[in-house]
């Protein structure tokens, strides 16, 4: 994808970490919030090191549908 990856590809449940590449994590955020998307945490809230300096942790549950994941990767793919 242009804009993330998946950080820890191998084996998860209901979280998930993404690299965010091409932008600024902040800006990732702002951008899918404006599209009505609370998308995750900044992981820089919490580590300091650079490894997580562009990492948002997200988070799956129960309430959300397949649309729902489909509707954040669709606004992922059309962030500029």
């Amino acid at each position: 994808a242009k804009h993330v990856q998946i950080k820890y590809p191998k084996n998860f449940f209901n979280e998930v970490v993404l690299e965010v590449k091409n932008m600024a994590v902040d800006d990732f955020i702002k951008k899918l919030e404006a599209k009505g998307i609370l998308v995750g945490i900044p992981l820089k809230w919490f580590y300091k090191d650079a490894d997580y300096a562009a990492s948002v942790l997200i988070n799956f549950t129960e309430i959300h549908k397949k649309p729902d994941i489909d509707s954040l990767v669709r606004a992922i793919g059309e962030l500029q």
